[in-house]
């Protein structure tokens, strides 16, 4: 059943346009890249990409302001399949001439605007270099979905594709998910948070590990220092194994870690760890929408590492219970609230975890397989907003740590001893370990 009734925002959604009002430039798109590489059925991926705009009612979403001046939303009937997907051949002398043309797309869909009174909140863009090189652009505004269309949208995508190649049909009926999921979440039934977040925000502010000064202008920011590590092969298997005898979590490890490398270089008994938190329900787990809202991990200095990991997996499961955070939960606790409960920025240290599962479909000729490798081509518009940013991606085989801090904020000298510390404290689980 598709709807056409206007439904309020969430609460992140309405943080983020609110955002947007005051900083246009901000970051609005989520983005993936997908190299193709091989037998590729261009029909089936077109059909496939047509099937998540039907199963996915988010990605339908249009939204306006009403004549009272707030913000609704509405979902519309999917576009017919040929308007889905723009397609294009390119002819590239080189493979850099070929990376940095598909690259200057990305950044180019990622940076434009979203009119989604108008539009649809995606852009999917199928690049042919030659029979079997294709590259797979798909951006979507931050309006309408979270960071889990990265684990969602490509097993659906490949579960089509493979129907078809089969010679059966991928489901095709209009999903509402989304839009029941919102009218759940207006009618209430969770319970109150607003007591447990008034006794954590009593012991949350800001770190004092340097803060970035007010933005410059476009052309006279800097960006930021970024730093590398990676847990390969062994190290990570080991590193797994651990985690498993102490029935916590890879991402708590690494939130306890983060918070170590933090208090060794400043002189905070309590800091706080912002985080993208999933509220879907555990029957929501399929559905794709806005469901992410950044909430604060309150730590206090521990005595040893493994008082760390313990105060963390207690913390985060506390948070996860009264993660259900609304708008009238930020009334009541305002003004403590501000730039804590579902803001966009949160305070100066934030910490991304993204587990990859990454499906890859069988090919159709002979013993062929399409190849299909994910971020090859990410857009050049990444801006941060906090000081310290920690981005990690866990694979089969590998954890990648990517730290970022704010260029005004502070010496290299100190971001890469954070860096070192970081990557000190992560080793340290692997070595204790072999």
């Amino acid at each position: 059943m598709i709807t056409h009734e206007l439904i309020p925002l969430t609460l992140s959604q309405q943080r983020f346009v609110d955002a947007l009002e005051s900083r246009p430039k901000l970051r609005a798109s989520f983005s993936m890249s997908i190299s193709l590489t091989g037998p590729l059925e261009v029909a089936a991926l077109l059909t496939g990409l047509h099937h998540l705009v039907l199963r996915h009612d988010a990605l339908r979403l249009a939204m306006r302001r009403t004549s009272e001046g707030s913000w609704s939303q509405w979902f519309r009937d999917a576009p017919p399949l040929s308007e889905v997907t723009t397609c294009q051949a390119v002819h590239a002398p080189s493979d850099d001439k070929f990376s940095r043309y598909v690259v200057k797309l990305a950044t180019r869909d990622a940076a434009t605007p979203w009119r989604l009174e108008e539009e649809y909140p995606f852009r999917f863009r199928l690049i042919r270099r030659s029979e079997e090189d294709h590259v797979l652009l798909l951006t979507f505004a931050k309006q309408a979905v979270d960071g889990a269309l990265y684990l969602l949208l490509p097993e659906d995508l490949w579960s089509a594709y493979r129907a078809l190649l089969a010679g059966g049909t991928a489901p095709g009926e209009p999903g509402n998910g989304f839009a029941e999921a919102l009218r759940r979440r207006e009618s209430g039934g969770s319970p109150d948070p607003t007591e447990f977040w008034r006794s954590r925000l009593a012991r949350a502010r800001p770190c004092r590990f340097p803060v970035p000064a007010a933005p410059a202008d476009a052309d006279g920011d800097p960006g930021p220092r970024t730093y590398r590590f990676s847990l390969v092969g062994e190290e990570a298997q080991v590193l797994r194994g651990a985690v498993r005898r102490a029935r916590c979590s890879e991402l708590q490890v690494v939130q306890a870690a983060l918070a170590e490398a933090v208090f060794e270089r400043v002189p905070d008994d309590t800091l706080a760890i912002t985080l993208p938190v999933d509220t879907r329900r555990s029957y929501e787990r399929g559905v794709l929408g806005q469901f992410g809202v950044n909430l604060p991990l309150v730590l206090s200095r521990p005595a040893g590492g493994a008082e760390m990991i313990a105060q963390v997996r207690h913390e985060w499961l506390q948070v996860l219970r009264n993660r259900h955070v609304t708008s009238r939960t930020v009334r009541r606790l305002a003004p403590s609230s501000t730039g804590w409960l579902g803001a966009d920025e949160g305070n100066n240290l934030r910490l991304n975890y993204l587990p990859h599962t990454p499906v890859t479909p069988a090919g159709t000729r002979g013993d062929g397989a399409l190849r299909v490798v994910y971020g090859r081509y990410s857009p050049r518009v990444l801006r941060e907003s906090a000081a310290v940013h920690l981005r990690v991606g866990s694979s089969a085989d590998r954890l990648d740590f990517t730290l970022s801090c704010a260029a005004r904020g502070g010496s290299d000298e100190a971001g890469e001893a954070l860096a070192g510390s970081l990557e000190r404290l992560m080793r340290r689980h692997v070595e204790g370990c072999r």
